[in-house]
């Protein structure tokens, strides 16, 4: 009866968006950053300890402001990811668009399987469904399913429409297996910046100045399947714009050393968070995990 109900709440929105024009939905989004920051001070002390740990030069002042647009941002694309699932794949392409896309086409030209590896930076959520209409190889989304399987049911058709072939975090295994049977070029897209579950094969590396925990999943499978992979640079041109760039992060997979390909990810992260900081999800918990002392 819950998820049902859920359901029903989530529909009842998501048609309301729909008909809402932009300029309303930001109207509506300055008042949620109210609530968050303000009103309900949603994970603000995590976010703030995560901003003091990556940027222990600055100031009270500075981090305040970091964490103020952070939470302008979040609350933006919380309107952004219920606007986007209503709007049509022409006006999907031109507020997402990718810079350079003739790095992939290649690939797909060439019959090559590739990764994309991307991060909770700018719009991840457009990206799920603009990316499909902007990829020429079968996209399969790798992702943790919503808990109300209704809810999570409905984005799977609704992005499976726009290209995009969502399969749970859990199937991993057996989605990249399929490369092995495919006679259609793959491409295989991670969120790769949050916390691993498996710490006995996380990767240990310096991130922000800090020791992190990153997961082993992309660097296993690229490895194994000796798979190019880029790095999506997601930037926010203006509210509601993105423009998505690919930055290679590995050609010769199969033949790089161990955590190359994981270090070069995050150092590339790393590079763009701090650029622009409050573009980056800080209230999420990446350094819940400490290495065990041997």
């Amino acid at each position: 009866m819950v998820n049902y109900l859920g359901f029903f709440i989530f529909i009842f929105f998501l048609q309301l968006f729909r008909y809402l024009p932009f300029w309303f939905l930001y109207f509506f989004s300055n008042i949620i950053f109210y609530l968050l920051y303000y009103v309900f001070g949603y994970r603000k002390s995590l976010v703030y300890s995560n901003l003091r740990m990556a940027f222990p030069e600055k100031s009270s002042t500075e981090l305040s402001t970091i964490a103020k647009a952070f939470y302008r941002h979040l609350s933006d694309i919380l309107v952004e990811g219920l606007k986007g699932v209503t709007l049509s794949k022409k006006e999907l392409v031109k507020r997402y668009k990718f810079l350079n896309p003739e790095l992939s086409e290649k690939l797909y030209k060439d019959g090559k399987h590739f990764m994309i590896v991307g991060s909770h930076f700018a719009n991840w959520e457009w990206g799920v469904l603009a990316g499909g209409l902007q990829v020429s190889h079968r996209c399969n989304g790798l992702y943790k399913p919503l808990s109300n399987h209704l809810i999570d049911n409905y984005f799977k058709k609704g992005r499976a429409k726009m290209g995009m072939h969502l399969a749970s975090i859990k199937e991993t295994r057996v989605v990249f297996s399929k490369i092995t049977s495919s006679n259609t070029p793959e491409c295989f897209i991670l969120l790769a910046d949050q916390s691993p579950s498996n710490l006995e094969r996380a990767i240990w590396l310096d991130f922000l100045g800090i020791e992190t925990a990153c997961l082993h999943g992309p660097e296993y499978y690229a490895k194994k399947y000796d798979l190019t992979i880029f790095y999506v640079d997601v930037q926010r041109i203006k509210r509601g714009y993105y423009t998505v760039k690919y930055i290679p992060i590995s050609e010769n997979s199969k033949d790089s050393e161990e955590g190359i390909i994981t270090s070069s990810y995050m150092s590339t992260l790393e590079q763009i968070v701090k650029l622009k900081p409050e573009h980056w999800l800080w209230s999420h918990r990446r350094w819940k995990h400490k290495r065990q002392q041997q």
